[in-house]
């Protein structure tokens, strides 16, 4: 299960997106945290966000990296929490040749592995045309 938030609001003992405020992550159930990139294939739009992986392995979290995101001070705390090293340039991503970029932050020792590896390849319909995209999963 994933939860995709643009916007998100957090304390000291977790994070939440405004419209649901019963959805609380505590900071004590993210056991990897990642910097990730996506580039949408058919749109050619992309997105920057952080990527959580909790202590429940049916659960991962994205969060987008935008105006509204920074503006409240979100990714500050991430690094603060979890760390911020020297992110390396693109072509050393892990999965760069895909639409998922990912490279992990925290913990300390993992930096540079991949949150997400490519497990199969499948079709897909949008507006009665068919596309082709990868489906991911992530890394123990």
């Amino acid at each position: 299960m994933f939860w995709r938030y643009n916007e998100i609001d957090f304390d000291e003992t977790g994070f939440w997106p405004p419209a649901l405020p019963a959805n609380r992550l505590s900071w004590q159930d993210i056991t990897r945290v990642a910097l990730c990139y996506e580039i949408h294939p058919i749109a050619l739009s992309d997105w920057d966000y952080w990527a959580f992986q909790t202590n429940d392995p049916m659960l991962f979290v994205w969060v987008e990296i935008n105006e509204q995101t920074t503006a409240k001070g979100f990714t500050k705390d991430v690094h603060e929490r979890f760390g911020s090293p020297d992110v390396p340039a693109m072509k050393c991503w892990v999965d760069s040749e895909r639409c998922i970029r990912t490279y992990v932050i925290w913990p300390q020792e993992e930096i540079g592995r991949s949150l997400y590896v490519a497990r199969k390849k499948h079709w897909w319909s949008q507006r009665a045309e068919l596309y082709y995209c990868s489906l991911t999963q992530e890394l123990r």
